[in-house]
């Protein structure tokens, strides 16, 4: 019974064994499945700046009139006269200033390293890197206020007389927008592939770099400004001393569009690609190296200034004054002056300012290396690059003026000393546009090639390309319309003791001035050495390698593959004639496998 146990025992293990072991070895046998190498790096960055500014100004200011009448009476005849002071002239500012700064500063840095050993999968290598920034700003400036002032009026009284209806107004508008883009994309790649076995399943090594930056200003900008400024006349009859009088009024009705735009963008890579060591006698994939650099930058700009102010003085009138002796001084005249002003300050003028420029740089280095394979090897061996850079500026600037200026009339009669009377205004309705554009773009280049070892007849082809293209261009629309109207008044004088000085010209600057400053300057660099050295020809080279070469290996790692590398395209009659390595591919494969596929 205990023999019969152990018995049965063994022959279950023995079952166990037998089962197992077959299907142990299949699992040994079976070759691991190849996994692809590949190592990849995506960096993007993505800025904008949006300003909407406006501003909108409209006060109206009305002063109220001044009357002073039998002033500064004294008891002692020789002092204490008193003085009058009048003043309806009012203060507005009325200005609108938008300032925007934009700022993008953006850069990608990337650095690879490839090692694939003896059997990796079409190992790859690739860096996409991009930068996009956009700045806008959208600024608007409205002025209109109206300012009215009131009369002064000075009637008997013993000392001076000093009389302003003049309005102060600051009803400009400033824009100001300073946009920036700075871009950097930096990659470094190295990849270093060694030698697979005879029957490589590769469809080759591939290294790529994609660098872009793109970088925009806009910038509408938009002043007007139309003030209303009406001022009221000053009155002095019957005054004993001096009389000084002035309704002219002081306008700034300017309009001030600035915008600072720029683009700095730059790529830089370094590629490395190493390809050693020898397939055996089947095929090696094809070896490419490339590189695509783009820079893409524009700059907008689009300015408006009008400017329609309407500015009226009022009158100066001065009569009997300064005719009273001086009781301590019965000698000395008795007159008083009288300075009697009635002209305008108005600035009118537009400034629309435009700084464009666009710098550009791509800077490239690259090295492929490919070292020998078999007789039948090597694919094709190609190193290509792209540069590319694209820049365009435009402005277009537009200014109006069209002020109407009226000032009031000077009148004096009958006064005793000196009279200076003015109702000459001074007005600039000038425009000035300005822009200044620059666009500097360089590619360098430097290639290096080597493709060594194997033989002429049965390698794939070399190639080594290089594309670098530059493309600016500078736009400028400027306009300018000065339409003034100067009216300046009257001066009268009669009757008075003293000397008289009387002035009713006008300064007018109705100038326009269109200024365009621009400039493309480019440059590319390149560099290319290309070395090939494929050997002997395919009768010298080829025929002992099959032999000697591809025999054993193939005996030994190939043999299970035998289908799938005996294809025409390796294994062609000009290559291995059936004299000379029928024989072995017998031993290597089916005969009917082979046959029919020759």
């Amino acid at each position: 019974m205990k023999r019969l146990l152990i018995a049965l025992v063994a022959s279950l293990v023995l079952g166990l064994v037998g089962g197992v072991g077959p299907a142990l070895a299949g699992d040994l046998l079976a070759p691991p499945p190849v996994a692809d190498t590949s190592q990849t790096a995506t960096q993007s960055n993505d800025g904008s700046n949006t300003a909407n500014q406006s501003g909108t100004s409209e006060p109206v200011v009305i002063s109220g009139a001044n009357v002073a009448i039998a002033n500064g009476s004294s008891c002692n005849p020789c002092g204490g006269s008193g003085t009058t002071n009048q003043n309806s002239g009012n203060v507005v500012n009325a200005s609108n200033t938008n300032s925007a700064t934009q700022t993008n500063t953006q850069s990608n840095g990337a650095g690879q390293t490839q090692t694939a050993n003896q059997g990796a999968s079409d190992p790859s290598q690739s860096a996409d890197q991009s930068n996009h920034a956009d700045n806008t700003a959208n600024q608007s400036g409205t002025s209109e206020p109206i300012v009215v002032s009131g009369p002064n009026v000075a009637a008997l009284n013993s000392g001076d007389v000093n009389q302003n209806s003049g309005n102060y107004v600051d009803a400009s508008n400033h824009n100001t927008a300073n946009q920036s883009n700075r871009q950097s994309n930096g990659a470094g790649q190295s990849q270093t592939l060694a030698g697979n076995g005879c029957c490589s399943s590769s469809d080759g090594a591939s290294q790529t770099a994609s660098q872009s930056n793109e970088g925009s200003n806009s910038a509408d900008q938009r002043g007007y400004s139309a003030p209303i400024v009406v001022s009221g006349g000053n009155y002095a009859i019957a005054n004993k001393d001096d009389v000084n009088q002035n309704s002219g009024n002081w306008v700034d009705a300017s309009n001030h569009n600035t915008a600072n735009q720029s683009n700095t963008q730059s790529n830089g890579a370094g590629q490395s690609q190493t390809v050693a060591g020898g397939n055996g006698c089947c095929h090696t994939g094809d070896v490419s190296q490339s590189a695509d650099q783009s820079n893409s930058g524009s700059n907008e700009a689009n300015q408006s200034g009008y400017s329609a102010p309407v500015v009226l003085s009022g009158p100066n009138v001065a009569v009997g004054n300064g005719w009273v002796h001086d009781a301590c001084n019965a000698c000395a005249p008795a007159g008083g002056e009288v300075n009697q002003n009635s002209g305008n300050w108005v600035d009118a003028s537009n400034h629309n300012t435009a700084n464009q420029s666009n710098t550009q740089s791509n800077g490239l280095g690259q090295n492929q290396t490919v070292t020998g394979s078999g007789c039948c090897g090597n694919g094709d061996a190609s190193q290509s690059a792209s540069q590319s850079n694209w820049a365009e500026n435009k402005a277009n600037q537009c200014a109006s003026s069209a002020p109407v200026v009226t000032s009031g009339k000077n009148v004096a009669f009958l006064n005793g000393g000196d009279v200076n009377q003015n109702s000459g205004n001074w007005v600039d309705a000038s425009n000035h546009n300005t822009a200044n554009q620059s666009n500097t773009q360089s590619n360098s280049l430097g290639q290096r090639q080597t493709v060594t070892g194997g033989s002429g007849c049965c390698d794939g082809k070399v190639e080594q390309t290089a594309s670098q293209s530059n493309s600016a261009s500078n736009e400028a629309n400027q306009t300018g319309r000065s339409t003034p109207f100067v009216s300046s008044g009257d001066n009268l004088a009669a009757f008075n003791g003293g000397d008289t000085h009387q002035n009713s010209g006008n300064w007018v600057d109705a100038s326009n001035h269109n200024t365009a400053a621009q400039s493309n300057t480019q440059s590319n660099s390149l560099g290319q050495t290309q070395t090939v050295d494929r050997g002997a020809s395919c009768e010298s080279s080829c025929e002992p390698k099959c032999e000697s070469s591809c025999e054993p290996k193939c005996e030994s790692s190939c043999e299970p593959k035998c289908d799938n590398s005996c294809e025409p395209t390796s294994c062609e009659p000009k290559r291995c004639e059936p004299k000379r390595c029928e024989p072995k591919r017998d031993n290597r494969c089916e005969p009917k496998s082979c046959q029919e596929r020759w």
